[in-house]
């Protein structure tokens, strides 16, 4: 039986409240084969070859050397569920500018190109929201001839009986904004907000889990105002499930996506569709790789070749072997 390799830069284990890997935890509970995670600052070349037959998924992979990259895609099959924006170095077009004062441009730099080679050799990309998949087409148009699918932030079915059962009927006046170090978050933005609508606020960090949710289930409102692109916010989608009002900006993605501006029924019923989405998409990945012909991959690096592209081409056509 085929394994699964799953590839992050950290598990929930290392990070409790992180989006993305409680996605990625949503993700794996559901998983019929046998899994193994693996730390992107791990891997090396001898385990990537020892573990070609693995079906490999790849979450967050900062920690992921450059030249690792091509050399999974060239040797691996594997699904990516892109969370953020890896082309940029900082993963966020907006936290590049506040950290450098520059505008990003790293889609036309060595690591944005690279990742995009890493992205184009996948067998799906799995997106967070369709305005975050929008923007990457945008950057690299080849992307949209994937099978490209928007799979949002994913929920296990004991988060979401718990949302379900919390009780939202005594709301008080209170509206939440998310505490973060973050800068890009938009906290000073949230409670300027709050300030000139005269709205009673409350700031909220660092609170375990449940009673998190359980002060949502409480308060009027959540208002989260982000100052860059912001894939699928977890809480956003915990505070609709909650009844809570929201004021938010363009910057949360998903906002304006059917499945969640819609009643909360919808909005739960989407949700625990997402897993099996996912399964059944990475089962047929395995079942057609496993009886697949082995093809030739051919790349050719150059650098201002437009005299002899012509000849580069058909070099490569006029060989003896004609599958690939």
């Amino acid at each position: 039986m085929k394994k699964i390799i799953f590839v992050a830069d950290q598990y929930v284990k290392e990070y409790p409240f992180g989006g993305a890997e409680l996605t990625t935890e949503a993700i794996l509970k559901d998983c019929k084969l046998p899994i193994e995670r693996v730390y992107s600052h791990l891997l090396t070349v001898d385990y990537i070859n020892t573990n070609k037959n693995a079906y490999w998924l790849f979450g967050n992979f900062y920690n992921i050397k450059e030249e690792l990259l091509l050399h999974i895609s060239q040797n691996l099959s594997y699904s990516i569920l892109e969370y953020d924006y890896k082309y940029c170095v900082f993963r966020s077009s907006e936290v590049h500018q506040l950290n450098t004062k520059t505008k990003c441009n790293c889609h036309n730099e060595r690591h944005g190109k690279i990742v995009a080679v890493f992205f184009n050799m996948a067998k799906n990309l799995f997106w967070m929201s369709e305005a975050q998949r929008d923007f990457y087409f945008s950057l690299f148009p080849f992307l949209s001839k994937k099978n490209n699918i928007v799979l949002s932030s994913v929920f296990d079915l004991e988060d979401l009986e718990l949302l379900t059962n919390l009780d939202c009927k005594n709301k008080n006046d209170v509206w939440l904004i998310l505490g973060s170090s973050s800068a890009i978050k938009g906290i000073p933005a949230s409670i300027q907000y709050a300030q000139t609508n005269n709205l009673k606020y409350e700031i909220i960090k660092n609170l375990p889990r449940k009673e998190l949710l359980e002060k949502m289930a409480a308060s009027k409102g959540l208002i989260f105002q982000p100052l860059g692109k912001d894939t699928c916010p977890r809480l956003v989608i915990e505070a609709k499930l909650l009844e809570c009002e929201l004021i938010i900006n363009d910057n949360v993605q998903h906002g304006k996506e059917s499945w969640f501006d819609n009643t909360k029924e919808k909005t739960l019923e989407y949700l625990k569709s997402r897993t099996k989405i996912f399964w059944n998409i990475i089962y047929d990945n395995i079942s057609f790789s496993s009886v697949k012909k082995n093809k030739f991959l051919i790349v050719v690096p150059f650098y201002n070749v437009e005299k002899w592209i012509d000849k580069n081409f058909n070099s490569i056509k006029n060989q003896c072997y004609s599958d690939f």
